[in-house]
């Protein structure tokens, strides 16, 4: 299980980022990934969903949004899309 909480300083404003996911796959994929290797994505399952929170008035329709991601591992960094 996966819980990440940041906040991202935007041009409009400070948003809050409350991301909770899953990543889960064959155990040899698993540790492949825990070793820093990067397998492909296609070899395990990574989601995630992500609540937004800001105090922008530019920024509000962050604030009524779930957004749901698909992670990629990489050794020093993720990648949502």
């Amino acid at each position: 299980e996966i819980a990440a909480r940041y906040v991202l300083q935007l041009e409009q404003g400070a948003v809050e980022v409350r991301s909770e996911g899953l990543r889960t796959g064959p155990a040899e994929v698993l540790e492949r990934l825990a070793r820093g290797e990067t397998p492909p994505a296609s070899e395990y399952y990574f989601r995630t969903a992500m609540r937004f929170f800001t105090a922008s008035a530019a920024l509000d329709p962050l604030n009524h949004m779930l957004a749901v991601a698909v992670g990629e591992r990489f050794p020093d960094h993720v990648v949502l899309r």
